[in-house]
């Protein structure tokens, strides 16, 4: 039978230092040792007996008593010579009371030691000649062992496949532990038979044969044809071939070898084997490779689960060990004994315990695909982190966990190639995955330190920070909702805990949900404050119906997070929005009692408070002749109401909702009032750069007018409204049809006439990445490794680089990281892979 699991084994002495003559035996009727000794005490009376000579046993004992050692000595000879286990019989009924009155008599005057001596000696003899034999001698056919050694000698020679040496294994191994057990069990019976059952002879017997079979197994090894081979190994693929038998209805390729008995039989007989295994004290050897077998199949199961998100995994593959490890296979080793049993308990418990622990090993190196996965929306995150929590039970694995995690945090995310809002989406999941695992917080706050201390460092993190907080459709919708997390302590002394002995941070850090967290990133919270001023101001001024619900719920959430008095400002641009309502309602009601309002084109404005509005920048420039009409009625009828006040238009802040009639469509637009006086100039044909420039251009216009007149009309261009039919010259493409066409050699229009801004962006960074994408190889190749500001720093002083591509810059060394073409060293230095 199989043992316990295995354990560390202690060091066996040799039998050759083993003092098989004691010198120190009990006389006949000597009292046995007293638990107390004083003065009183009679001393026990003892005999000194000197090692003796086989064959001389006059000079250490009586006559009788050599008469007697004498005739044991022969029966002893003869029972060890005899092979077979029929002497038992024979012999006890030719010398029986012989043999009974030379033991009676040694035994009352006690030299039972020097007839156990005289076994000892014998055994090792006959055991050395009937099993070891003369090992470096492979002609040596008398012992089981040195024929072993020659066939596998043979088949190491032969170069056999590794099926082919499994099935050698299963030949030879249970043969070799049946002969040794028979062997042993023989000299066993010798025990019962010549020196009464002793338990001390039985024990010490026990110890020099385990030991001579140990050494002897693994010394087979020591040649230089089996250099590559160990016992270990032999016993490992023997179990290899008990496990694949068991299974051998669900593998494809059949593992029986002709001429060796059907399966279920072999089967059968793995409780003898094992029995077999104790009894000639390789139990510890068995159990040891019994656990290297198990946990490479138990590895290959779990890692079919690898990238497998999507499912519970982890009660599969319990559920796998236990049908296929325990019931199929381990249990084929033990009987119906009762120790049997509990010792096949202990092994379920043991094998249930490193089935947790390889999955959570292999859960672990895979977490940061599973958080990406998780960012992304592909992949719920309670069910894959539900499987490593119960997987995940001790300290060491909840440390490799966050060294893991952290390290591919570090290379895979905090550098220049990833977007700073993908990196706040990591953060995001990582909050989400790792709540789910300890809720206490602890893994979260030890593992997102470097992320946050890296997001302090990129100029877009607040504004990437407010988009999350502020998307109403985010994953970040519902913690908004719920308002800030409740950490007051309590003052119940009667239920109060101490803090665990591996808590990280405070207790209100602990208790803090994403958006805190996400806050907690900067010192303070002024910087979101400023942020969502300026986000709150694009989004007011591009809403032409003056609906400011949706922000009044908004600035009511958000001082939960940062404070009543934080949003004074934007509580009055939200007063502006309702004045302006108001005050263009009655313009357009009522007009100026001079001139009646005539509306040439729908206008309305937003009257902003400056003093309390971010900046707003205007370029001056000459408009179309209905959009200053306009204006100039709504000024006067503004003048009327609020006599006081003056009205400064804001150009760039404007928005214009326009409708363009072509031949076969209708276009709608919302764009800029400069775009929308650029297209308007196209009411008469063709129209160039120099004459757009001419028509818009006024005394106060900077010289940054021109190349916003180009970026309007490729605005068009990309739109499919406008075509270039020469340098800087461009003409309206009536007919969807036309767009494609080449005309003088030149595209007469952009791919995609559709109003896609998602397209557009993906256009525009699809040049920009090859453009620089051979750039930044050719930097590298030549002038080595370089951080992301030096690359910035190279390319605008040599390739007209701007800073404002710095995104697009990113986006190009994410994509040459993720394609293997680059990879980040320490200090964040790109460099070719090696």
């Amino acid at each position: 039978m199989l043992t316990d699991p295995p354990k560390k084994r202690g060091r066996t002495a040799s039998p050759m230092q083993v003092d098989r003559t004691p010198t120190i035996f009990q006389t006949p009727g000597a009292p046995s040792r007293q638990r107390f000794h004083d003065d009183k005490t009679p001393k026990r009376q003892t005999r000194t007996i000197e090692p003796f000579q086989c064959a001389d046993f006059s000079s250490i004992a009586p006559s009788d008593v050599v008469d007697a050692l004498l005739e044991l000595r022969a029966a002893v000879d003869e029972f060890l010579n005899d092979t077979t286990e029929t002497w038992e019989v024979t012999g006890l009924e030719s010398r029986g009371s012989t043999i009974q009155a030379s033991k009676g008599l040694i035994h009352t005057r006690g030299y039972d030691p020097l007839l156990a001596s005289y076994y000892y000696s014998r055994v090792e003899e006959q055991f050395h000649k009937q099993v070891i034999g003369d090992l470096p001698d492979e002609t040596a056919a008398v012992a089981e062992l040195p024929r072993f050694l020659k066939d596998l000698r043979q088949a190491a020679r032969n170069g056999v496949d590794d099926v082919s040496f499994i099935h050698w294994c299963a030949r030879h191994i249970p043969g070799i532990f049946d002969t040794l057990t028979q062997r042993i069990q023989h000299y066993n019976l010798g025990v019962d038979l010549f020196l009464n059952g002793d338990q001390r002879v039985r024990i010490q017997l026990r110890k020099i044969l385990h030991g001579y079979i140990r050494r002897t197994l693994d010394s087979l090894f020591l040649s230089e044809e089996l250099r590559d081979c160990t016992w270990k190994d032999v016993l490992g693929r023997f179990l290899d071939w008990t496990f694949l038998l068991s299974h051998k209805e669900s593998m494809e390729d059949d593992i029986e070898e002709p001429g060796m008995l059907d399966a279920e039989t072999q089967l059968s007989r793995l409780a003898q084997f094992a029995s077999s295994a104790r009894c000639i004290g390789q139990h510890d050897d068995l159990s040891e490779q019994f656990m290297d077998v198990t946990k490479k199949y138990v590895k290959q199961r779990i890692n079919e689960c690898r990238g497998v998100f999507d499912e519970p995994q982890l009660e599969t593959c319990l559920a796998w060990m236990e049908e296929k490890i325990i019931h199929q296979w381990l249990a084929r080793f033990f009987d119906a004994s009762h120790e049997d049993q509990t010792t096949l308990s202990t092994w379920h418990t043991r094998l249930r315990v490193l089935t947790l622990a390889e999955f959570c090993s292999m859960r672990t190196a895979e977490l940061f695909d599973v958080i990406r996965d998780v960012a992304a929306e592909e992949v719920p995150a309670e069910i894959v982190m539900q499987d490593l929590k119960m997987s995940l039970s001790t300290s060491l694995q909840r440390d490799h966990l966050v060294k893991t995690l952290r390290a591919s945090l570090e290379s895979r995310v905090l550098h220049a190639g990833v977007r700073t809002g993908d990196i706040v989406n990591i953060m995001i999941a990582t909050e989400q995955c790792l709540r789910i695992l300890d809720p206490t917080s602890n893994l979260l706050l030890r593992t997102i330190k470097p992320v946050k201390e890296y997001l302090r460092r990129r100029d877009d993190t607040i504004k990437e920070v407010m988009s999350k907080i502020l998307d109403p459709d985010g994953e970040l919708a519902d913690v908004m909702r719920n308002g800030v997390p409740v950490t007051e302590e309590s003052g119940d002394y009667d239920t109060w805990e101490p803090e665990p002995i591996d808590a990280v941070g405070s207790q209100q850090e602990r208790a803090a949900d994403i958006i805190t967290r996400l806050i907690s990133i900067f010192d303070t919270k002024e910087v979101f404050v400023r942020e969502y001023h300026k986000v709150l101001a694009a989004a007011l001024l591009k809403k032409p119906d003056y609906e400011t619900d949706e922000k009044i719920m908004e600035i009511e959430l958000l001082k939960t997070r940062f404070g009543e008095t934080s949003f004074h400002q934007c509580e009055i641009m939200l007063k502006d929005m309702a004045d302006s309502r108001r005050i263009d309602s009655q313009i357009h009601s009522h007009g100026s009692t001079a001139t009646p309002l005539v509306e040439v084109v729908p206008f309305h404005t937003t009257i902003l408070s400056y003093l309390y509005w971010p900046e707003l920048h205007s370029t001056p420039y000459q408009l179309p002749t209905p959009f200053e009409k306009a204006k100039g009625q709504y000024a006067r009828a503004f003048k009327e109401q609020k006599p006081n006040r003056v009205l400064d238009w804001k150009t760039d802040a404007g928005v214009v909702e326009i409708e363009i009639e072509l031949e076969d469509r209708v276009l709608e637009f919302q764009c800029t009032e400069l775009q929308a006086s650029v297209i308007y100039h196209f009411s008469d044909g063709p129209t160039t750069l120099s004459h757009l420039v001419d028509l818009l251009q006024s005394t106060e216009s900077p010289a940054t007018l021109l190349p916003k007149i180009r970026d309007s009309a490729h605005f068009w261009m990309s739109n499919g409204v406008l075509k270039e039919v020469n340098q800087d010259c461009w003409d309206v493409v009536e007919r969807e049809d036309e767009l494609g066409t080449q005309k003088n050699g030149r595209m007469t229009s952009a791919p995609l006439p559709t109003v896609d801004p998602a397209a557009q962006r993906e256009r525009e960074a699809l040049e920009f990445r090859n453009t620089y994408q051979p750039l930044i190889l050719s930097i590298v190749r030549s002038m080595g490794p370089k951080t992301f500001r030096q690359l910035v720093e190279i390319l605008a002083s040599r390739h007209h680089y701007h800073e404002s591509k710095e995104e697009d810059l990113r986006d190009v060394l994410g994509h040459l990281v993720g394609n293997r073409i680059l990879e980040i060293g320490l200090g964040g230095l790109y460099k070719i892979r090696g």
